[in-house]
């Protein structure tokens, strides 16, 4: 495996995990679901989440990965959607 994929798998990973912690603690969606099972973060917590999330991107920035930065940047945006999808509530 080329070293721009690594890099790119590496910090796709890293701001996976945060932001499905984002959109799995998200205030509307739990005000929108019928159970009440886990209680919004506060906004200090959802800025530290939002910064966990882009921080890999500007690792890559800083270590001129411009390839692995992009491949980031447009897997962000699939699993963003997804999830989304996924914790959508169900009518």
């Amino acid at each position: 495996m080329s070293p721009t994929l690594l890099w790119a798998a590496l910090a796709f990973v890293v701001s996976s995990v945060a932001l499905a912690v984002l959109a799995r603690r998200d205030p509307k969606r739990i005000r929108a679901s019928e159970h009440e099972e886990a209680a919004p973060l506060s906004p200090a917590q959802r800025r530290v989440l939002a910064s966990a999330v882009l921080l890999p991107g500007a690792a890559l920035i800083a270590l001129d990965e411009w390839p692995a930065l992009l491949i980031w940047f447009g897997s962000l945006a699939v699993i963003g959607w997804g999830l989304a999808q996924a914790f959508a509530p169900r009518s």
